[in-house]
Order: C-alpha cells, then structure tokens, then sequence
C-alpha cells in the first residue's frame, strides 16, 4: 500500500512540475487589489526571451524513493522533463511551446497507471517568458543563489501550514530551481549543472512513428 501511495504521490508531482516548468499557467500572481498599482520598481528584472537552458533533477523525500531525472528547455520556452524513481515509474513530459501541445509517456510496473509506451497528447496555451513582481503574494528575497544563480522565493499556497516554497531564478525566466515541503515528508527537489545552452529541437517532440493518443484540450 505505502508502494501505491508513492506511485500516486509521484504521478501527483510530475504534474505539478510539468504544470511549473512547461505552460506555467499557476505562475504567481499580485492580489488582484494591487493590480493597477504596481510600479517599474515593483517589477523583478528578468530577460524578455527565453534563455535556453538544461539541467539534472534530484528529489528526495522521506521513505520513498530518491527521484533524478533531467530537465531542457529550448529558446521558444518549450520543455522536456524526464523523471524517474529509479525502476518502478518514469515519465517524460514534453511542452512544445511554439505549437501549443503537450505530450507525456509514463512507464510503470503497476497496472493502470502508464500509457503502455504511447504518448498522450493535449492541446495547450503557448505562453510568454515568466515575470514575477515583490507584490507576488508569498515572496521574499532570501539573498542568496543556486547554483549560480540568483533566486526569489515565493511561499506555496499551503505554506502557512508546512513552509512550503518555491526558488525561482529571474535569470532562467523564474524557472523553478528548488522546491521544499517540510510537511509533504519532507521534499527537496532542486536542479543541478544547470547549464545555458540551446538544445536539440528533437529533444521537444515524440519519436517518429510513436503512438500518440489525443486527449481532450486545456487550451485557453
């Protein structure tokens, strides 16, 4: 049972980070009160293009299996996130900014809960690079960096209760770089060897000849 749990917690985290690190469509927001107020100084500087980079992923959490994986993303914000827990369930979500689509495989040794080697495939929003401001309900400036860059941090919705937040890094368009959540078994998912480089446009599409299945649309 606590092996099924961890399956399902994973495949709850996978589309949280595809959701994050992809269409970003829960990006932080000012409280809509504060909306007509911001000024040029409320405004976090972070570059108007996409900066293309890859990464690895590791996360760990308490009794469940440490996570690694690799992050990439390409000049057009298009993603590719690959996960795996180190035999029992790996994913690869990819965001295809430029087209508006999102594809995901899930490979797992429970049955029910992979694609049995297809590609699922949804329609989505392709979306503008991140911008962040200090009115961002939960932000703080925590002065410090991973990797080498400089990071915001930005309280989750539930973080009154267990501390859970977010680092983002302007320089990388406030892509998030870390992630803590005391109260979730303690999780800690962080990118390392961040590099900036651009990437394989193959990187950002299913095989050729994969089996895609169309899914219904999360366009907006």
């Amino acid at each position: 049972m606590k092996k099924i749990l961890s399956i399902a917690a994973f495949l709850a985290i996978v589309a949280a980070s595809a959701v994050l690190t992809s269409t970003q469509s829960n990006r932080p927001q000012p409280p809509p009160a504060n909306r007509g107020q911001l000024v040029a100084a409320d405004v976090i500087p972070s570059p108007d293009f996409y900066v293309p980079f890859d990464a690895d992923i590791k996360q760990t959490q308490d009794g469940w299996p440490d996570v690694t994986g690799r992050v990439y993303r390409d000049s057009n914000g298009s993603t590719r996130l690959e996960q795996n827990d180190g035999g029992s369930l790996s994913t690869v979500t990819i965001t295809d900014n430029r087209n508006g689509k999102q594809y995901e495989k899930i490979d797992t040794v429970y049955e029910g809960r992979g694609t049995n080697g297809a590609w699922t495939m949804i329609d989505i929003a392709g979306r503008p690079p991140m911008k962040l401001t200090r009115k961002t309900s939960g932000f703080r400036d925590p002065k410090r960096r991973v990797e080498a860059f400089d990071v915001v941090e930005v309280a989750l919705p539930n973080g009154d209760r267990g501390g859970a937040w977010s680092a983002m890094a302007p320089g990388l368009n406030f892509f998030v770089v870390e992630r803590r959540a005391p109260a979730d078994f303690n999780l800690h998912r962080r990118l390392l060897n961040i590099q900036i480089r651009e990437q394989d446009p193959a990187l950002f599409l299913p095989p050729q000849g994969a089996k895609l299945i169309e899914k219904h649309s999360t366009k907006h």
